[in-house]
Formats: structure tokens, C-alpha cells, sequence
């Protein structure tokens, strides 16, 4: 199962009052919201039928405004900011016989290490690189975000 890290609802925004979320620019030609970051964010009636966002920055007097009515389109907010795991980029042996899970573990040469695919075709990935200690699995990736979340 691939993790989801969900973003909030407006609702659940409008409920969070003082907690700091996270906030991620989608579109930012069609925003005056400065950059993606950690803020807090503001619900508040702004006349009979509109409601605007108000966003404000740690360390600063500076707020900017988003509106709702572009949620999910320019902007974003998460209770926890997502992880970007394609970031995390994969080392040589990320994708080779020793991440394998056919791997034989007692080959004195590693050409001969996997006896079970002929150029990578059947590889199955343990769940972490042995090397770089990346998380190769969904189950593996989703675990990690767990520990990083508390």
C-alpha cells in the first residue's frame, strides 16, 4: 500500500485554529502566498458569503492571504509535512542483486550473486537498501513515515 499523506480538509483547517500546519504552494503564479512552509492559518469571514485564509509565518510580522475557493489548486495545507521520498535518490546497490530479495547471501563473487533472474527482471527488493538504508518498499516507506511523525 503506497502512503497518502493527506492534506487537510477546509474544515479541518477552519477547526485547527492556532496549530501550525503545513503549507504547499501548487500554483504560485496565481497566488501572492510567498513559498511552502510550516504557518499557521487563520479562517475568517470576510462578508456575507466570502471567507479568506489568513497565513501567518513563524518569526516575522509578514501574512499573506489565500482564498478557498482555489484550495487544492494553488494551495495546500497538511497536518505534517509530505515526504518526498523521490527525493531521497537511489544509490548503485538500490536496484541491484544485494537489495534483492533472492539474493544469496553466501556468493564469494557478487556476478553470481542472484541465481534467480537474468538482468534484474524478477527483482524483488528487500525492504531497505543495505547501503544507503533508503526504504524500497511501500510497506517500508509508510513505516519510516510513521517513525519520523512520532
Amino acid at each position: 500500500m503506497e502512503h497518502e499523506n493527506k492534506s487537510l480538509t477546509l474544515e479541518q483547517l477552519r477547526e485547527s485554529g492556532r496549530d501550525p500546519v503545513y503549507l504547499e504552494v501548487l500554483d504560485p503564479k496565481r497566488t501572492f502566498i510567498q513559498s511552502s512552509g510550516w504557518c499557521r492559518i487563520e479562517m475568517m469571514d470576510v462578508g456575507t458569503d466570502d471567507e479568506q485564509a489568513n497565513i501567518w509565518w513563524p518569526g516575522n510580522e509578514v501574512n499573506d492571504i489565500a482564498f478557498p475557493e482555489n484550495y487544492g489548486e494553488v494551495w495546500l495545507a497538511y497536518a505534517h509535512k509530505p515526504i518526498n521520498f523521490d527525493a531521497w535518490k537511489p544509490c548503485e546497490k538500490c536496484r541491484s542483486c544485494f537489495s534483492c530479495t533472492h539474493v544469496v547471501e553466501n556468493a564469494k563473487d557478487s556476478r553470481n550473486a542472484c541465481f534467480w533472474c537474468d538482468h534484474m527482471d524478477k527483482f524483488e527488493p528487500l525492504p531497505h537498501c543495505s547501503k544507503c538504508g533508503r526504504p524500497l518498499t511501500a510497506e517500508a516507506r509508510e513505516m519510516l513515515d510513521r517513525r519520523l511523525r512520532g
